[in-house]
C-alpha cells in the first residue's frame, strides 16, 4: 500500500507539472515562436583562435542583417530611373528606410579644417618637384573649369582636398545621379537602391513577410518594365528562402514520419488505444524538449526543431517496451515496472551518452541539440515509469509480429556455422573497405544548400558594387592608435602591388579615410610649399583676394583622428574597419578585400601576414574546424564505446560484447555503403556515429537483460523500425547537414538492429 500511494503521489506530481508546463507554454507560445532562429548556419563552429576577427565578424553580421540592395539595371538609364521609381512607391509603406540618404556635409566640413594632411601621393611629389608657375597655372585651369568640384575653389585653390576625395571615392563603384545612385555593370547601368530594415522586424515570420512584399514589388516592377533586370542581395532574403525550406522540410517530412510510425504501431498493436498513448508521450517528451531548448538557450535553432523529429522514434522506445511487454502478460502493472526498469534505465543511461557526446563539440546549435533530446527521451522515461502503470486498459494480446520476428531469430540461429563464418569473415572485409574507401568533406559550404537564384544574385551585386568579402580580411591590432593606422598603411601599400599585379581588385581600409599622424606629418610639410605659396600670393592679386587668404593655404591644420569623427554619421559606416575590441585593450582596424577570386590570390595575401596583421579566411578556417573536430569526435566515440563497455560489463560480464560489436561494425559497415553510393562523410555523419553508440547498444542491453522473453525482439524491432522512420527520415531532408546526419543513421540503425540479432545469444546458450 505504501509502494502504491508512493508512486502515486510521484505520478500525481509529475502529471501536475507536466499540464503546468502545458497551460505556461501555450500562453507564452508566441513569445517561445518569437525565439526560433531561422540562421542555417548556426552549425558553425565557436572559435577561440582569433577573438578579434570574432568580434569582427559579429559586428559586420549585425550591421548586414538589417541591409539589403536592389539593383534595378537596364540598357537605359532613364528606363532604369523609371523602374526605380516604380519600386520605391510600391515600397514606401514597407518596413525598410533608405540607406542612401546619408549627409557627408559634416565629414567634409570636418576634412576642410584639415586638409594639409590630407594628400595624395602624387600631390605630395608634385608640390616637392614643381614651381610656383606649375601651381598657377593648375589654379588658373580649376578657376575656369566648366563643372563644379566638391570643395570650391577658394576653400581649395589647387585641387589638393579634391584629388584626395576623388581617390576616396575610386573605393566605391556607386556614383551619385541626380537623386539617385547609379553603378557601371559589365552591359548595362544599374540604378542602386539600398535599404535598411527597420528594427521592427524582428522575429521570423515578420522577416519572411517582409521578403516576400518586397518579392511581390520587385515582380510587379518587372511586369511594368519587362526589359528591366532586378538584382537583389541582402540577408533577410536568405533567412526567408531558408526558413521556408526547413518548414517545408519539417512539415512535410514530420507528417510522413509521424504517419508511418502510428501506422505501424497501428498494425502491430491493433488499438487505436495504443496509438493515442504513443501520441501522449511523444507529445510530453517534445514539450520539455522545447521548454529545455527555450530555458537553457537565448534562441532555438530552427535545425533542432528539424532534428526534433528524430525524437519521435526516440520518444517512443521506452513506451514500445512498455507495450510489448504487456502482450499476454498479466502480471501486476507495478511488478512489469520492476521487470523493465533495469534494461530501460540502462537503456536511458547509454542513449543519453550518445547525446551528451555532442554537447562535447564547439557547436552551439548540436549542444542544443543533445540538451532537447536528453531532456526529451528523459520525460518519455519518466511517463513510462511514473504513469503507465495507472494507465487503465494497457494489455495486449499477442502479436503475430511476435511470431515474426522470432522466426526471423530462429532463422539466423538455424544457420550452418560455415555460413556464420563466412558472414562474420564478410562484415569485417566490409568493415575494413569502409574505413579505407571513406571520403570526407569538410567544406562548410557543403553544410547549407542556398537558394541558386539568390546566390547568382548575391554575386553578381558583389560584382557591380565592388562589395567586399566578409570572410577574407586583416586585422591589424597594436596597442594604440596610431601604431595601428600606420601598420594598416604598410599593408596597404603591399596590398596596391597586389591590385597591379592582378592578384586582387582592390581593400577597404580605415586609413583611406583617416591616414596616420605620421602619414599626415609628411603631407602637411609638402602642403607648406614655398612654390605654393609663392602661387597662393600670385593668385589672391590676380583675383584681388585679401592677403590672409594667401597666408592660410599654406597653413598647417592639426592632424585628422579618428577621435575627429567619432561623432559623425560617417563613422557608423566606418565602425567595421575601426573598433575597440572587447577582448583586447588596444586598437584595432580590419582591411576588407574585393575581387579575391584564385588560390595564388590566397596564398600571396596569407603570406603577408604577421604577428600583429592577422590574416582571416574565415571559410578555410571553419573547414579546418570542421575537419580537426571530426578527427577528434572519432577519437571521442572510441572513448564512449570504452566507458559503455565497462558500464554494461559490471552487469553482463562476458556477454557485454554482444551489445557493443553490433552498433561498431554497423557504423563500420555503414561507411562501407556510403562510400559505394558515393557519399561523403562530415562531421555530421560523425555525430550521428555516436549516437548510434546509444541507440544500437540498447538493442543489445535488452536481449541480454530479457534474454528468455520471446516479446523483447518484438520490442527492440518495432523500436528499431521507429528509429529508422524517425531519424531516417532526416536522410530525404534538403538541408546537406540533416542529410548526412539521417541517412548515416538509416543504415547505421537498421544494420545495428540485425547485428543484434547475428550476435545474440542462443536459446541453448542460455540454458
Amino acid at each position: 500500500m505504501k509502494r502504491f500511494n508512493y508512486s502515486k503521489s510521484l505520478a500525481a506530481g509529475f502529471l501536475a507539472i507536466t499540464l503546468g508546463l502545458l497551460a505556461w507554454t501555450i500562453f507564452n507560445f508566441s513569445n517561445i515562436a518569437s525565439h526560433v532562429d531561422s540562421n542555417i548556419f548556426s552549425l558553425l563552429p565557436k572559435s577561440d583562435r582569433n577573438q578579434i576577427a570574432k568580434e569582427f565578424i559579429e559586428r559586420i553580421g549585425k550591421n548586414g542583417e538589417k541591409s539589403l540592395v536592389i539593383l534595378v539595371g537596364s540598357n537605359s538609364l532613364e528606363t532604369s530611373l523609371a523602374a526605380e521609381k516604380r519600386l520605391r512607391d510600391l515600397i514606401k509603406e514597407l518596413p525598410v528606410v533608405s540607406a542612401s540618404s546619408e549627409n557627408y556635409s559634416e565629414f567634409l566640413a570636418k576634412l576642410t579644417a584639415h586638409r594639409s594632411g590630407l594628400l595624395t601621393s602624387d600631390d605630395i611629389a608634385h608640390l616637392n618637384t614643381e614651381s610656383s608657375n606649375f601651381w598657377v597655372e593648375r589654379s588658373n585651369a580649376l578657376a575656369y573649369a566648366l563643372g563644379s568640384s566638391v570643395v570650391p575653389w577658394k576653400d581649395d585653390p589647387f585641387g589638393l582636398l579634391n584629388d584626395w576625395l576623388y581617390k576616396l571615392g575610386k573605393t566605391s563603384k556607386v556614383r551619385p545621379y541626380g537623386d539617385s545612385l547609379v553603378a557601371q555593370g559589365s552591359d548595362r547601368s544599374y540604378v542602386v537602391v539600398p535599404l535598411r530594415v527597420d528594427d521592427s522586424v524582428n522575429s521570423m515570420n515578420s522577416q519572411i513577410h517582409l521578403a516576400d512584399s518586397l518579392n511581390i514589388a520587385i515582380n510587379s516592377t518587372k511586369d511594368k518594365f519587362p526589359e528591366v533586370e532586378i538584382v537583389k542581395s541582402g540577408v533577410i532574403f536568405f533567412a526567408a528562402a531558408t526558413s521556408k525550406s526547413v518548414e517545408k522540410d519539417i512539415s512535410l517530412i514530420g507528417l510522413v514520419s509521424g504517419t508511418l510510425a502510428l501506422t505501424l504501431i497501428l498494425l502491430v498493436f491493433r488499438s487505436l488505444y495504443a496509438v493515442g498513448v504513443v501520441l501522449i508521450t511523444v507529445s510530453i517528451a517534445f514539450l520539455y524538449a522545447v521548454l529545455a531548448a527555450y530555458l537553457f538557450f537565448p534562441k532555438i535553432y530552427i535545425l533542432t526543431i528539424a532534428f526534433g523529429i528524430s525524437l519521435i522514434g526516440m520518444s517512443a522506445d521506452y513506451c514500445l517496451y512498455w507495450l510489448t511487454a504487456s502482450m499476454g502478460d498479466h502480471k501486476d502493472t507495478f511488478e512489469r515496472r520492476r521487470y523493465l526498469l533495469p534494461g530501460m534505465s540502462l537503456a536511458l543511461i547509454t542513449t543519453a551518452l550518445g547525446y551528451l557526446l555532442m554537447i562535447a563539440t564547439p557547436f552551439s546549435v548540436l549542444s542544443q541539440m543533445a540538451v532537447f533530446s536528453i531532456v526529451g527521451i528523459v520525460a518519455a522515461w519518466l511517463t513510462v515509469v511514473l504513469l503507465f502503470p495507472f494507465i487503465e486498459g494497457l494489455d495486449f494480446n499477442d502479436s503475430k509480429a511476435v511470431n515474426l520476428i522470432k522466426n526471423l531469430q530462429l532463422l539466423v540461429w538455424g544457420a550452418s556455422t560455415k555460413f556464420k563464418v563466412l558472414a562474420t569473415i564478410g562484415i569485417i572485409a566490409l568493415s575494413f573497405y569502409g574505413l579505407q574507401a571513406t571520403k570526407v568533406d569538410d567544406d562548410l559550404r557543403s553544410m547549407a544548400s542556398l537558394d541558386g537564384g539568390l546566390v547568382a544574385d548575391q554575386l553578381k551585386a558583389s560584382s557591380i558594387l565592388g562589395i567586399p568579402s566578409p570572410s577574407q580580411f586583416f586585422v591589424i591590432t597594436t596597442s594604440s592608435e596610431q601604431e595601428t593606422l600606420e601598420k594598416t598603411e604598410n599593408l596597404a601599400a603591399k596590398l596596391d602591388k597586389l591590385v597591379a599585379d592582378g592578384l586582387i581588385t582592390g581593400y577597404q581600409a580605415v586609413t583611406l579615410y583617416v591616414p596616420s599622424i605620421a602619414s599626415q606629418k609628411i603631407a602637411s610639410q609638402a602642403y607648406a610649399s614655398s612654390n605654393k605659396g609663392s602661387a597662393s600670393k600670385s593668385l589672391a592679386k590676380e583675383f584681388g583676394i585679401d592677403g590672409t587668404w594667401a597666408t592660410n593655404q599654406s597653413r598647417v591644420d592639426p592632424p585628422l583622428t579618428i577621435g575627429d569623427i567619432k561623432d559623425l554619421p560617417i563613422y557608423q559606416k566606418l565602425s567595421y574597419l575601426w573598433f575597440d575590441s572587447e577582448s583586447y585593450a588596444g586598437k584595432s582596424s580590419a582591411v576588407l578585400l574585393t575581387g579575391v577570386s584564385s588560390s595564388a590570390a590566397v596564398q600571396a595575401l596569407s603570406g603577408v601576414a604577421d604577428h600583429e596583421v592577422s590574416w582571416v579566411n574565415k571559410t578555410q578556417e571553419i573547414s579546418e574546424l570542421f575537419g580537426n573536430y571530426r578527427t577528434l569526435f572519432s577519437y571521442v566515440i572510441a572513448v564512449g564505446y570504452l566507458l559503455t563497455f565497462v558500464v554494461v560489463s559490471i552487469r553482463y560480464r562476458r556477454d557485454a560484447w554482444r551489445a557493443l560489436v553490433p552498433p561498431i561494425f554497423a557504423t563500420l559497415l555503414t561507411l562501407a555503403i556510403l562510400s559505394l553510393l558515393g557519399e561523403t562523410i562530415s562531421l555530421l555523419s560523425v555525430v550521428a556515429f555516436a549516437l548510434l553508440l546509444g541507440v544500437g547498444t540498447d538493442y543489445g542491453i535488452f536481449l541480454l537483460q530479457y534474454p528468455s522473453d520471446r516479446r523483447v525482439l518484438l520490442s527492440i524491432s518495432v523500436a528499431a523500425l521507429m528509429t529508422l522512420i524517425s531519424f531516417g527520415s532526416l536522410a530525404f531532408s534538403s538541408i546537406p547537414a540533416l542529410h548526412s546526419f539521417g541517412i548515416a543513421l538509416l543504415f547505421g540503425v537498421f544494420l545495428s538492429w540485425l547485428l543484434t540479432i547475428f550476435f545474440a545469444k542462443q536459446a541453448s546458450e542460455h540454458a
